[in-house]
């Protein structure tokens, strides 16, 4: 498969608009920290009443005007019936603020795992939405800021396995932050949302770029290797006599007891395996970092083991979808500064429990992002 033309278009890492002003973004530091106190980092959260908000849609605020015009009309005109509907109305406004409500309130959220991706690519990040009780959720939408919303509902069963998608940037690992959970249910006249930070992380590994060919493998002796040539150390077996072999390769001993010539042939182990050098590539550190990911990819379709060779740090040869999985992500955070502990062990974990929840979703692994040159 060829690799994506819109491969290399990494989204941006910083998502405030240029040149905002120093008083939007002040505005926005301090909404970030009280959002951040009122609604702390967790991995698991049940929705309530201090994690939600409320506030009439444009629709909901026509709504409230043609109330206060049904009022005005019936009282300059003194119409019954004209004060009759506005109260409808009214409390219909009123019932439609606690269905909203009820649509959010006791909805539980858990963070499930995470996919790696590409720069530039999408990473997909699992999660798993839990309802309380007998209570139904409709109409509920999951997305984060600048990404395509995902709809889903609560009615039949008891939880759901939600795939979010988020545009990812530059290589290393990617935190996307508060994600926005809302709903306008049942009469678009309002909308309750929320702003959750999951603690999901993952690793962009760089883009792979298709530059040079794939190093040869090496043909140098070593003592591990899997395959042999001719050679002088090792006794391989005999073979018959041709002319022109040396006395010395005579086997005289075999020849004593079988009065047969043969000939002693030695080898010597070869190693084929494939080293992916840091020093083989050129330019800067990005581009040595994509040309790398491209031959990781590459030897991963070949035969041979393969190893990985950068400064400060080696990956001793294999070759499986686990091995390329540890490459890729040694090229992900080349030079970038490790998470926190707390941090870095949710980065791409999907336990045996998670696998056993899933019951039977689609949970990919990362070979499914894998980009394959032609």
């Amino acid at each position: 498969m060829d690799i994506p033309d819109d491969l290399n278009q990494p989204g941006p890492s910083d998502r405030r608009e240029q040149g905002e002003s120093r008083g939007r973004f002040h505005w926005r530091k301090r909404w970030r920290e009280w959002i951040n106190r009122r609604l702390p980092v967790s991995r698991e959260i049940t929705l309530n009443q201090k994690s939600i908000f409320i506030f009439p849609t444009r629709a909901g605020f026509g709504f409230l005007g043609f109330i206060v015009l049904l009022l005005l009309v019936a009282i300059n005109f003194e119409n019954s019936p004209v004060y009759a509907l506005t109260f409808l109305l009214s409390s219909l406004f009123v019932v439609s603020i606690l269905h909203t409500f009820s649509n959010l309130s006791g909805l539980k959220l858990t963070a499930a795992h995470a996919e790696p991706a590409f720069a530039g690519r999408d990473a997909i990040f699992h999660l798993v939405i839990a309802k309380n009780g007998a209570r139904l959720y409709q109409g509920l939408q999951i997305f984060w800021p600048g990404n395509s919303p995902v709809w889903c509902g609560l009615t039949d069963k008891h939880e759901e396995w939600i795939a979010l998608r988020y545009r990812t940037g530059p290589r290393g690992y990617c935190r996307p932050g508060r994600l926005k959970v809302q709903t306008s249910f049942p009469l678009g006249l309002l909308r309750a949302w929320t702003w959750l930070d999951l603690d999901m992380h993952t690793v962009v590994f760089p883009y792979p770029a298709k530059v040079g060919f794939v190093p040869p493998t090496s043909t140098q002796p070593h003592e591990s290797g899997n395959t042999e040539q001719s050679g002088s150390d090792d006794f391989y077996g005999l073979r018959d006599y041709v002319a022109g072999d040396t006395v010395k390769s005579i086997a005289w001993k075999h020849y004593a007891k079988t009065d047969k010539l043969n000939t002693k042939q030695f080898i010597d182990p070869v190693d084929h395996r494939l080293w992916l050098v840091w020093d083989d590539t050129q330019g800067d550190i990005e581009h040595r970092l994509s040309q790398l990911c491209y031959w990781a990819l590459e030897a991963e379709r070949g035969h041979s083991e393969y190893g990985l060779q950068l400064p400060g740090m080696s990956i001793a040869p294999s070759r499986d979808q686990a091995h390329l999985d540890k490459v890729l992500r040694a090229l992900a955070v080349y030079n970038k500064q490790p998470l926190k502990d707390s941090q870095q062990s949710n980065t791409v974990s999907f336990s045996d429990a998670d696998a056993g929840r899933a019951k039977g979703a689609n949970a990919k692994t990362p070979s499914s992002n894998k980009v394959a040159a032609s």
